[in-house]
């Protein structure tokens, strides 16, 4: 008797039918497969990974490309092995698979596979944050994504990838989430804006991929080298909606002051009370990874992202403050989730109730998280947003959130400007100080500035210093 062919679980066979109708030639692609599964104990998040090849269309601008689709974010099974049974109605596991497009070599005869080890590391990110990525996110890799030691293209975008539609499988639904490659102008302009604005930019710029968004690793200049307009536009776009960055990740310290010190010399500006915030930088170890200071450090340059709560709005920020940030064992690379936020609310929703309100207070923050001040300001506070940074790099958490008067539900007044619950501080930034700040903080987007940089607003009592990222636990 013929022996039977095993059966293809539900989910990963409407899966399968999907991508056999956009690739109707190419039934058996080439599929990088995790060789221990993860409901086994395996690293590796996702099933599979296929690689299908693209003939482009070259009058369309969509150059031929390898096509990377995974398996296994979305639930394959069915049968509660790896994420909760949903069903028809609801999102199936996470919700998405990722696909990825990367230009092809005129000499390339298969696909390269460390695309499809950067798709397990951002599947590990998702599996360990519960942060799902929404087309617009961007992702800051700090890394060639190749692995390469000089690639411009180090960060990542999120988009919807237009050749797919929403697949109902018997689990529930799968949207595809296309991961594009881009350079560090690039995301600066996605943080300071919007993803899906810079992503319709690059698919107007010839060599940036076409409709489709393919990535060229070889890719040198930016939309903003290749098109002049381009920057006119991200300005406009600020100017118009603002930015929909609502946080991030940042080395953070903050602490109350019980008078000012008028003193340049000294790195503390404030006489500090004994109660702090309780993340102490003396009582850091300087021997941890965060003194890495998220450069790439393992050998084949394949990330392994720690567990780092991207924070986007409050309810992700009470979540981190209140359950603290978890550990990952393996810790040898650093990454961060710029999430950013569809519907940019004003409203902080049920806010916690201040232990405390302060008279003043001291922020100590590193340079990467501080060169987003200007963006914060201009992006989210101008538009009568609210703007965070978290501390993700200590076992207490930390937060700053900046809102402005008309955010709804937050702990501040105009009479208490500064009010803390737990290691959570609200400062309130009312008119006046927005436009002091706004000038003040331009000086931030050049290259060039000296670290450390304090500003100091004494009539306030509020002081923020900027720290060099690798001069933070010294």
């Amino acid at each position: 008797a013929a022996m039977e062919r095993p059966m293809i679980p539900l989910g990963l066979e409407a899966l399968y039918k999907t991508c056999s109708n956009l690739y109707s030639s190419q039934q058996n692609p080439l599929q990088v497969t995790a060789v221990v599964k993860f409901w086994l104990g395996g690293p590796d998040p996702l099933d599979y990974v296929s690689m299908y090849e693209n003939q482009g269309k070259i009058e369309d601008g969509i150059p031929p490309h390898w096509h990377y689709i995974s398996f296994g974010l979305s639930d394959l099974h069915g049968d509660g092995r790896v994420h909760r049974f949903s069903g028809p109605g609801f999102p199936s596991g996470f919700g998405f698979e990722l696909s990825f497009r990367l230009k092809k070599k005129p000499e390339e005869k298969s696909p390269p596979t460390w695309p499809a080890s950067l798709m397990q590391a951002l599947a590990r990110y998702v599996f360990t944050t519960d942060n799902v990525l929404q087309p617009g996110d961007h992702v800051t890799w700090h890394c060639p994504l190749d692995g390469s030691t000089d690639g411009e293209i180090r960060h990542l975008l999120m988009i919807m990838d237009n050749q797919f539609r929403v697949i109902e499988s018997p689990f529930g639904s799968v949207r595809m989430v296309q991961i594009v490659g881009i350079t560090q102008d690039e995301l600066k302009a996605a943080q300071k804006w919007n993803g899906l604005g810079v992503a319709n930019l690059l698919r107007q710029t010839n060599g940036c991929g076409g409709p489709l968004l393919v990535t060229d690793i070889n890719r040198r200049k930016s939309i903003f080298q290749l098109n002049q307009e381009s920057r006119l536009m991200v300005e406009a776009g600020v100017e118009r909606e603002g930015s929909d960055l609502a946080g991030v990740s940042a080395r953070l310290h903050w602490m109350e002051y019980t008078a000012f010190v008028s003193t340049s010399a000294s790195r503390s500006h404030w006489r500090i009370q004994e109660e702090d915030s309780g993340d102490n930088l003396s009582d850091s170890n300087s021997e941890s990874d965060e003194s890495n200071g998220g450069e790439c450090i393992s050998a084949d340059c394949s990330p392994v992202p720690k567990t780092r709560m991207s924070v986007e709005d409050s309810h992700q920020i009470r979540h981190a403050l209140q359950k603290g940030l978890d550990k990952e064992q393996d810790t040898n690379w650093s990454m961060k989730s710029d999430r950013s936020v569809g519907n940019c609310s004003t409203s902080l929703d049920k806010p916690l109730l201040p232990s405390r309100y302060l008279s003043g207070v001291s922020i100590t923050m590193n340079a990467e998280a501080g060169g987003l001040l200007p963006c914060a300001v201009r992006g989210r506070l101008r538009h009568g947003r609210h703007f965070t940074f978290q501390s993700a790099n200590t076992e207490i958490s930390n937060a700053v959130t900046f809102v402005t008067p008309s955010v709804i539900g937050s702990m501040v007044t105009r009479e208490k400007p500064y009010a803390a619950a737990g290691g959570w501080l609200q400062i309130l930034v009312d008119e006046e100080l927005l436009e002091v700040m706004e000038a003040e903080f331009r000086i931030l987007s050049i290259d060039s500035i000296e670290l450390p940089k304090t500003f100091v607003w004494a009539e306030r009592k509020l002081a923020i210093t900027i720290v060099p990222d690798e001069k933070w636990l010294l």
